[in-house]
């Protein structure tokens, strides 16, 4: 997998990380270190390309070489963002004054958070990390996949590395079944209220007939909300006579039917598009009966014996 790793380059920290660099290489030869972005890539990617401060492990200095690489240059991302207190190594963060109240180890011209949301928009697989782990749940907002101390990502690395290979190969069209999780009541909706759009961080890569798993942990709070969203989309669409079934009544941990994926856009005039990106859904059809089945992250393959059930429910291979 074609790799990069943004990692500060800055001087307090420059040989610490260039071991970690080092480490991280001997596992990863074709590893690409960055120190972030050397313009903002909102000024680039539209034009197909982006420009990232490459760092010279060999001569390390304090002005990376900015390079110009295509916008599917890389599979996977591990990304740091650690906390940098002091005034010298992070003089953009703060007019001179003080401690800066979140300046942060890094050189480029976008934070590291914003960079995962970037890259997770295009596409690329994103691993967080910070030293101390102090900014591990802003980089999991914006999209990394997993996350750890940047002092435990060597150790880490071949489970994030297996699960991004995973991630990275799912999202392609093969002649497996794949499976994409939806919270209910967002997976009932699909096959019930019309849902046409699974909103995502991530494009799809994956064209045709998918199936929708109800995902089994439903996290406190987060039912009615979906809810909420589902009623004012409902209305809008004139169909006020649909009733969510209560959460209790829902199935969940399964497989609860198929839809094609028609296409991956970043706009669109149905109402259950939010963004940033939309995986068009059509053909929704449900099966007779739920067909049990754990699920992982984003997209994953079925087993053979899941599939073959699946299969063989559905509504259209029947006919």
């Amino acid at each position: 997998m074609r790799t990069l790793l943004v990692l500060s380059n800055r001087k307090i920290h420059r040989l610490e990380n260039a071991e970690i660099y080092k480490a991280l290489s001997t596992k990863i030869p074709d590893l690409v270190w960055c120190t972030g972005s050397a313009f903002d890539l909102a000024r680039t990617v539209s034009k197909g390309y982006m420009y990232l401060d490459q760092v010279d492990a060999a001569a390390l200095d304090d002005n990376p070489k900015a390079t110009k690489f295509s916008l599917d240059a890389f599979d996977v991302a591990i990304v740091d963002q650690s906390l940098d207190l002091t005034q010298d190594q992070s003089p953009s963060a703060f007019d001179g004054v003080g401690l800066a109240s979140r300046s942060l180890d890094f050189q480029g011209r976008e934070r590291p958070s914003e960079l995962v949301d970037d890259f997770t928009r295009l596409g690329v697989v994103c691993i967080g990390t910070s030293r101390g782990g102090v900014c591990l749940d802003e980089l999991a907002q914006f999209g990394a996949v997993m996350t750890c101390k940047l002092e435990e990502v060597v150790h880490h690395l071949p489970t994030f590395l297996a699960e991004a290979q995973r991630l990275v190969s799912a999202n392609q069209d093969d002649n497996k079944l794949k499976a994409l999780t939806l919270r209910q009541p967002f997976a009932w909706s699909v096959f019930n209220a019309g849902k046409d759009v699974e909103n995502r961080t991530w494009p799809c890569k994956v064209r045709g007939t998918i199936a929708i798993h109800a995902a089994y942990n439903q996290p406190e709070g987060v039912y009615a909300p979906s809810s909420k969203f589902i009623q004012s989309v409902l209305k809008k669409l004139g169909k006020k006579s649909v009733r969510i079934p209560s959460l209790a009544k829902l199935d969940r941990g399964a497989i609860i039917g198929l839809v094609d994926i028609v296409d991956c856009v970043d706009g669109s005039p149905s109402a259950w598009f939010e963004g940033p990106i939309g995986f068009v859904f059509a053909n929704a059809r449900l099966l007779p009966k739920p067909v049990p089945c754990a699920d992982k992250r984003r997209f994953f393959t079925l087993s053979d014996e899941v599939e073959r059930l699946v299969r063989a429910s559905d509504p259209h291979h029947q006919k």
